[in-house]
């Protein structure tokens, strides 16, 4: 049987850690080199994952642990985007492209083909991209390489909203007992 933590402290930290253990995991998604809509679905895979491990540990309040994943998923996914916005702003260069039907073209090589089939670009457009010339991460345009600062600051506002949120999970009314056990031997959390 697991040891779950007992007092306040202990299970605060359990329940932060398990979502800063997230973001962690969130940061390293970008040098796996998966698609946009790929690395955005990995992004909410982990948020829950780590909402899971929470609940493997502690039992609080239900509407504490649905606050807790929209404010994890404030920290996690900026977390994760905003290593590859990142990486690209100081490792990348930008290179002018054209929109043809399948992807963008270059004289130079792009390492990784960037998809451009949305509404903001059309055939024959000139696009400026950022790549990684040594391909760890997938290009992105400029303006999305240029975008970290601001998904670090959301995301270091989830970090601190997050710690809140954790603070006064560890602290609330019920925290303490077991949870009960469900499906597969595994603890479930709820009111």
């Amino acid at each position: 049987m697991p040891r779950r933590p007992r007092t306040a402290l202990t299970r605060s930290a359990a329940i932060f850690g398990s979502y800063v253990g997230a973001a962690a995991v969130a940061a390293t998604l970008p040098f796996w080199g998966l698609p946009g809509d790929q690395l955005t679905t990995a992004l909410g895979i982990v948020v829950l994952a780590g909402f899971w491990c929470g609940q493997q540990l502690v039992r609080y309040h239900g509407a504490l642990q649905v606050g807790g994943v929209f404010l994890a998923a404030l920290l996690i996914i900026p977390t994760g985007l905003a290593t590859h916005a990142t990486m690209l702003a100081r490792c990348g260069d930008q290179v002018t492209t054209v929109v043809t039907p399948d992807h963008l073209h270059t004289l130079d090589a792009i390492p990784q083909p960037l998809q451009r089939d949305g509404p903001d670009s059309t055939l024959g457009d000139q696009v400026d991209i950022v790549v990684d010339p040594d391909g760890r991460v997938p290009p992105k345009t400029a303006g999305e390489a240029a975008a970290a600062t601001p998904l670090w600051i959301t995301a270091g506002v989830g970090l601190v909203l997050t710690f809140a949120l954790s603070v006064a999970g560890g602290r609330s009314r019920g925290s303490g007992r077991a949870p009960r056990k469900g499906p597969l031997g595994l603890w479930w959390s709820g009111h």
